[in-house]
């Protein structure tokens, strides 16, 4: 494990050492890993999703660039509001899209697996103050889970002596469930 990984580990509560994990494990609302390597999920890998993600982003930039040009042809203040307009647009596709990524990762992590690798990172934005002073870059640590490639081929299986990402009982907001990275709690939260 990277350095900053380590110390962010050894800062937080792990997942089964926060109240509620036993009960959470029991009904099944934990991330299970299983003993051999599993089968994908139905549908585009989150690794496929991220990567057409970024093509996506790619082509609206460059959708952005073309209409600031056309725009400048016009020499219209009206016509200076579309590269304005067009911008605000992809950057809530970019959002929209990237977040779709997350959605995808994070059933894989249900099942045990990961396609998608990071180092830092996140798919949607947080008010947690720490990671606002950390521009987002919340780190990440796979080994509790199987990392697959898109064909589901084995690249590394788990440790058994880690918790896998994905959300588990917070130790920050009792009752809610928080997005374990692998080394530490991102400030993503669901009920």
């Amino acid at each position: 494990m990277s350095e900053p990984a380590a110390s962010a580990h050894r800062a937080h509560p792990r997942p089964r050492d926060v109240p509620g994990f036993a009960q959470a494990v029991s009904a099944g609302q934990v991330p299970v890993v299983p003993h051999s390597p599993p089968g994908l999920l139905p549908g585009p890998s989150a690794d496929r999703a991220f990567k057409v993600f970024l093509i996506r982003l790619v082509g609206a930039v460059l959708v952005v660039i073309v209409a600031m040009g056309v725009a400048k042809s016009f020499h219209s203040t009206w016509a200076s509001l579309l590269p304005i307009g067009l911008s605000w647009v992809v950057f809530c596709l970019m959002l929209y899209w990237l977040a779709g990524v997350g959605r995808r990762n994070f059933e894989e992590f249900r099942h045990g697996y990961t396609t998608l690798v990071l180092k830092f990172g996140m798919f949607s934005s947080t008010r947690d103050l720490r990671w606002w002073i950390t521009n987002w870059r919340v780190p990440w640590d796979y080994s509790g889970l199987w990392v697959l490639r898109g064909d589901g081929n084995v690249i590394s299986a788990p440790a058994a002596d880690r918790e896998s990402p994905g959300f588990y009982p917070s130790p920050n907001r009792p009752g809610r469930y928080e997005l374990w990275t692998g080394c530490a709690w991102a400030g993503q939260y669901r009920r």
